[in-house]
């Protein structure tokens, strides 16, 4: 399926808006629709609004027809009573023939002549009717309402057209004008008791119940991020996931679990399998190198030279293999140690046997590491820049949080292509696979396997200007514990 390429920038420019995290969408997914669903809350509580808008100038309509109705029931003088009613705002006049009743009425026509029956029939307990012939909702302009004016952002009259039978043959018809003065000049009121009862208080109470329940939901998810990083670091010290929560979380943490134990085995099983190996590898070569020591060596010297120069090659190469897979361990048997008297020692051991070796900086306070394997990892940068190129700087830096080891030598430097993959198992910068050239391609790997056993991290470069290459191996003062599941 492909994407059309206006939509794709679209979704680009706006990515921003889409949060990373599962917390962030969920959170942003349920706000969304709580909002939606309070706009078309606010939509009915305008309709009502505006229908209950009507109710007092239609209650004041029904009592103003009730009023001259009562003034001409009681004898009160036709003319005095028209100009009366023309007093409140009402052009009433007797008519011996009804205007006929609209055929259709909208829903607020209806409402409106329920009530202007209503309220008349309160004063007036009698069986006439009142009709509802018309009523428009006028703005300052005698034009008809819109949403603004019924919002009561403009002044708004309600002009009604009634008709009732006050006698037989006789028909009383008024006009009646009213304003719902109540309305006039409360328009910001109304919005803003719109904004913030109906939006900023129930916003905030939802947002706050959204967060809330969306954190409890996410909780187990990022326990077991948590857990899996804590595996990554060290698949052995990890500790175990806890089942607890809904059935998806707990399946989810014991088959977490059971993957661990898994995990577990088969490295031990691998340890287990490596010992085996390495054992049955060293006893036959000590038999041969017994053996080639009883030969006769003037009449064998070039066979058994052969010879023990493979079993050399053998005994590196499984040495080699070893030393990479103990490097991938975690390294536990942590304790502070001088980085720049381990590093000025094995200096000084490679200057004695007439090695070109300067050193220079200082990393400042101890660090927390593996003796052992540091000095393996050190011992391997400078043995591997020695024998690339006979000049070797070594500068030594350090901040509050990390100290670093950079090695320098002149040599050839690395082809870009295997730059970035010089580090993996037995990938030379050299072809050959011999020996005196440079061994089998292990030895950055065991440097970067030992660098993230203490949560450094080894970085390779060619040096631009000088030529050679440049190792720097970061190392982290205080290692991080593991986060807890």
């Amino acid at each position: 399926m492909t994407t059309h390429p206006n939509f794709s920038a679209l979704q680009h420019r706006f990515s921003w808006l889409w949060p990373d995290s599962i917390f962030g969408r969920m959170v942003l997914v349920l706000v969304a629709g709580m909002l939606a669903a309070q706009f078309l809350t606010s939509s009915i509580w305008l309709g009502v609004r505006h229908a209950q808008l009507l109710e007092a100038p239609t209650r004041l309509a029904g009592q103003r027809i009730a009023d001259i109705v009562e003034l001409l029931d009681g004898g009160y003088p036709y003319d005095e009573a028209m100009e009366l009613a023309s007093y409140l705002g009402q052009d009433a006049e007797i008519r011996h023939q009804p205007e006929p009743e609209p055929p259709r009425r909208s829903q607020r026509a209806q409402s409106t002549a329920k009530l202007l029956e209503r309220v008349f029939h309160e004063r007036i307990p009698d069986a006439r009717q009142v009709q509802l012939l018309d009523m428009a909702l006028l703005d300052s302009r005698g034009r008809n309402a819109d949403w603004f004016t019924l919002s009561g952002f403009n002044p708004l009259t309600v002009v009604y057209t009634m008709q009732l039978e006050y006698a037989p043959g006789t028909w009383l018809h008024v006009t009646s004008q009213v304003r719902p003065g109540w309305q006039e000049g409360n328009a910001l009121q109304v919005i803003g008791d719109l904004i913030w009862r109906v939006y900023a208080i129930r916003i905030l109470i939802v947002v706050a119940l959204v967060v809330l329940a969306v954190r409890w939901v996410a909780e187990p998810l990022s326990r077991l991020a948590k857990a899996a990083q804590g595996l990554e670091r060290n698949v052995t010290m990890a500790t175990p996931l806890s089942e607890q929560g809904p059935t998806e979380v707990r399946h989810a943490a014991h088959a977490f679990n059971q993957m661990q134990k898994r995990i577990v085995m088969q490295l031990e099983e691998r340890d287990r399998f490596l010992a085996a190996v390495s054992h049955d590898l060293r006893t036959p070569m000590a038999r041969m190198r017994l053996r080639l020591a009883l030969l006769d060596a003037s009449n064998h010297a070039s066979s058994i030279e052969k010879l023990r120069a493979d079993l050399d090659d053998m005994q590196s190469l499984v040495e080699s293999t070893l030393s990479y897979l103990q490097a991938e361990q975690h390294a536990t048997a942590l304790q502070k140690i001088d980085l720049d008297s381990l590093v000025s020692s094995l200096c000084q051991d490679l200057q004695e046997l007439g090695h070109d070796i300067a050193i220079s900086g200082s990393t400042g306070a101890p660090i927390e590491a593996d003796s052992l394997s540091l000095k393996r990892a050190l011992g391997n940068l400078l043995e591997n820049a020695l024998r690339y190129g006979h000049h070797v700087e070594v500068v030594l830096e350090g901040t509050p949080t990390h100290a670093s080891v950079t090695v320098l030598n002149q040599g050839p430097g690395i082809p870009e292509a295997l730059l970035n993959s010089i580090t993996q198992p037995f990938i030379r910068g050299e072809p050959s696979r011999n020996h005196s050239t440079g061994g089998y391609g292990l030895g950055l790997s065991i440097v970067e396997a030992i660098a993230r056993s203490h949560q450094g991290r080894l970085r390779m470069s060619n040096r631009p200007n000088a030529g050679g290459v440049s190792a720097c191996l970061q190392l982290p003062r205080h290692r991080k514990p593991p986060p807890k599941a």
